[in-house]
């Protein structure tokens, strides 16, 4: 069968090398080997030896990673280097313990070829282990985008604490710091906080891309509602008076998540905001949180403003449909006012539902 690698016919060969994938067996190993030398077999040859998962195998893809060029000249074009497949094999090989597969993923990060690399520190995120970590750190530095990016997500996937500082330190890498950002929220500890903080503080500041800057501080923002830590409350409401509406909207959004007596009286102090967009949304809410607190501040609400303009009865409704599902009887009168007052379909909304 291995001598049929060597037909003329490419659906012949591929043939084999799916034969060979299928069987499993070591004996296949060195017809795996060669087919790495064949453009449109070493991608299965790759996987096929990966799955093998034996000592000779993995010697033989480290033999690979000996090629050290971007692309490989072949007879019908260019196409990723045999080094490439051999880290993929390798990125299929991760489950497996040994020195051996390790040394081959520290080999691959020294590669020349970004796509080894990325696909190195892919499957380094995948080992326990302090050095793998360490490796991980080292690649935030890489000079490639997509293995700082591959790098950023693996440390994300980890969880450890103790990539914070490291993660924080790339928050200024437009590669990746909105994938930083994520990585932040996803280890969920309170040394982020300052970090993510100062994400929102540096709005103030003059920056040359203002679109990188608020998209960073939206998801800063998510991420600061989903820790829900009261440390974040005074920054947020800080951020409520920034100029760019999708940030208040996430500010009020984190403070809905948070959703702490801190919080409340801050989305009650929004219901006075100027921006008839963030009033909406800081009833909305309130309305979800149900606190009592807040119904006073939302029938002057609706108390407020003469009913003469889209934006205000759109705020009349929502304020209504919050004291609604708060369900406290001190907002029946506001309620039954505005039923009163307007002719309008506001009666699922303004019905007040008791037990």
């Amino acid at each position: 069968m291995l001598k049929l690698l060597e037909d003329d016919s490419i659906f012949i060969r591929q043939d084999v090398v799916s034969a060979l994938d299928e069987i499993g067996s070591e004996q296949a190993i060195p017809g795996l080997l060669k087919a790495l030398d064949d453009q449109r077999l070493c991608g299965e040859a790759a996987k096929a030896l990966g799955k093998i998962g034996s000592e000779r195998a993995i010697q033989g893809l480290l033999k690979a990673l000996d090629d050290q060029e971007y692309y490989t000249r072949w007879k019908v074009g260019y196409g990723p280097s045999k080094a490439a497949y051999a880290a993929y094999a390798l990125y299929a090989l991760k489950k497996i313990s040994g020195e051996s597969v390790f040394e081959g993923l520290l080999k691959a990060l020294k590669h020349k070829d970004s796509a080894v690399r990325g696909i190195a520190v892919r499957a380094l995120g995948k080992i326990d282990g302090e050095g793998a970590f360490d490796r991980l750190i080292k690649a935030l530095d890489d000079q490639d985008s997509g293995v700082r990016t591959q790098a950023v997500y693996a440390l994300g996937e980890i969880g450890s604490e103790q990539a914070i500082p490291e993660l924080l330190k790339v928050l200024d890498d437009q590669a990746v710091a909105w994938l930083a950002v994520v990585a932040l929220g996803k280890i969920g500890s309170d040394q982020a906080i300052p970090g993510l903080i100062k994400v929102l503080e540096n709005l103030d500041s003059q920056n040359s891309d203002v679109h990188f800057a608020f998209s960073k501080a939206n998801c800063a923002l998510k991420i600061l509602g989903a820790i829900g830590s009261e440390s974040a409350i005074q920054a947020l409401i800080k951020a409520l008076g920034n100029q760019e509406y999708n940030v208040r909207k996430a500010v009020v959004e984190a403070l809905g998540a948070i959703g702490s007596e801190c919080a409340i009286q801050a989305l009650i102090k929004a219901l006075g905001n100027q921006d008839f967009g963030i009033r909406w949304r800081a009833a909305e809410i309130l309305g979800k949180i149900g606190s009592e607190c807040a119904v006073q501040e939302l029938i002057k609400t609706l108390e407020c403003q003469p009913y003469d303009t889209w934006s205000v009865a759109v705020l009349h409704r929502c304020a209504a449909e919050a004291l609604g599902k708060i369900g406290s009887e001190q907002a029946i009168p506001g309620l039954l006012r505005v039923l009163n007052e307007h002719e309008c379909d506001w009666h699922d909304e303004c019905n007040v539902r008791f037990s």
